[in-house]
């Protein structure tokens, strides 16, 4: 099922060609800041407004007859590529596991804002002898238990080392606003618990055992901090919902494969990579496993995520629940607030609290 709706984004012009397209780099004005390395291509004959161009003046006379060269991009086949079977799959979710151990939990600072109330916890971590910090976050004007919501960000978490805040991000603002609590789990090399994985431009899926073990130990970090608000009295825990944006999608296949307390799941901008990992940590492997209702929000024509080879091939091997798809005309990897906002909430109220 997909519904079309329309936006573009911009970026700088550039020689080079990707198939009949030119290169854009940099993002625009009016795209997150972390854009300012990231590459999109459009048909050299797009006219949006914020397109430009990027202009540079050598300082001497370098043979520049290479950097005019066409860029090929690798693919994987989806359509031929298999899952691996159930007995091979269940190894696999075995990884994934964690013992029960006491939480210890710790309320680090409570803080009040307009739309909000925002407390800083730590519990124990599910590996080795490191503390996990989760951000809760609970609506104004919302009478308890809380219905939650948890937040998988986009790869800008890798890169930062600041502390989380959801205020300044509008995809999981507009949760709190319309009454739901969200939880944000601080993952294994994000923010002020980061890794070596940010100098490897790690978004992107790896082969390496460094890079399986950060998946795995993501999936526990998002159970431990489940196990922390299954602790709470005002929070119910009947339609706890998922709610991933690009990194967050392309995570979200292992995430709620191997967590059954998820109910709903919306990924905005995501899909299959190119790239090869282990299949302890492949995707491709989860994402038949997935028994949540999910829904997905993608662009017509995102570089990341191109719809036809990587975000379509998502979509058709998600497992049995309901599922949607919505496809939004444009090109970048940004797509409308407004839209995000209904659809999303349309989403999540859809789907009513289990039956006991």
């Amino acid at each position: 099922m997909g519904r079309l709706t329309g936006s573009v984004r911009p970026g700088q012009w550039v020689w080079n060609e990707s198939g009949e397209d030119r290169f854009l780099l940099g993002g625009g004005w009016g795209d997150p800041e972390y854009y300012f390395n990231d590459r999109n291509s459009l048909s050299p004959f797009n006219r949006e407004e914020l397109n430009g161009f990027r202009l540079f003046t050598p300082l001497d006379k370098p043979d520049l007859t290479p950097a005019h060269n066409p860029l090929k991009r690798t693919s994987r086949d989806y359509g031929v590529e298999q899952p691996v079977s159930d007995e091979i799959f269940e190894v696999y979710r075995r990884l994934y596991a964690y013992d029960a151990s006491p939480l210890n939990a710790e309320l680090i600072k409570r803080e009040d804002a307009e739309h909000w109330m925002r407390d800083e916890i730590e519990i124990d971590a599910a590996y080795g002898n490191e503390r996990l910090t989760a951000f809760l976050y609970l609506p104004h004007d919302v009478e308890p238990p809380y219905q939650p919501i948890v937040y998988f960000p986009g790869a800008y978490a890798i890169f930062r080392r600041d502390n989380p805040s959801v205020a300044e991000n509008h995809f999981a603002l507009f949760l709190l606003r319309s009454g739901y609590a969200v939880l944000f789990p601080v993952y294994k090399g994000t923010f002020e618990r980061g890794t070596a994985l940010a100098a490897l431009a790690s978004d992107w899926r790896l082969e390496t055992n460094s890079y399986r073990e950060h998946v795995i130990q993501w999936s526990k970090d998002l159970g431990r901090s489940l196990d922390y608000l299954e602790t709470r009295s005002d929070i119910t825990m009947d339609r706890l919902g998922y709610f991933g944006i690009s990194w967050g999608t392309q995570m979200a296949p292992m995430m709620t494969a191997v967590e059954p307390r998820i109910k709903a799941a919306v990924l905005v901008v995501g899909g299959l990579q190119v790239t090869q990992s282990q299949p302890e940590v492949d995707p491709l492997n989860f994402l038949t496993r997935v028994t949540v209702p999910t829904l997905m929000v993608n662009l017509s024509a995102d570089y990341y995520y191109p719809l036809e080879t990587s975000a379509k091939p998502f979509y058709t091997l998600l497992g049995g629940a309901p599922k949607d798809l919505i496809v939004i005309e444009g090109a970048g990897h940004y797509t409308p607030k407004k839209r995000i906002i209904s659809e999303t909430l349309d989403w999540f109220d859809q789907f009513p609290a289990p039956k006991p």
